[in-house]
């Protein structure tokens, strides 16, 4: 299954992995977290337990800028 290894230390996503959070043991200062079915988890995100997976200050800044250029070319009418 599709696994995000996590630093402990500082809650960021630092590889993508396949494993099995509950059998595979993670090394030390690190652990194992499985990612959902459709959610593109990349390096550089951060998890947390009580929010989940948490998308980088840079990944969230391309996705409005995509998102806000997908509107003004919805509303272009020329």
């Amino acid at each position: 299954m599709r696994c995000a290894l996590i630093e402990t230390a500082s809650r960021h996503v630092i590889n993508i992995i396949e494993a099995d959070p509950a059998t595979d043991k993670p090394a030390k200062g690190t652990e194992i977290v499985a990612i959902p079915d459709g959610l593109e988890v990349v390096a550089g995100w951060s998890y947390s337990k009580a929010r989940g997976f948490i998308p980088s200050v840079e990944q969230r800044s391309a996705e409005e800028i995509a998102s806000v250029a997908v509107e003004v070319e919805a509303l272009d009418f020329s």
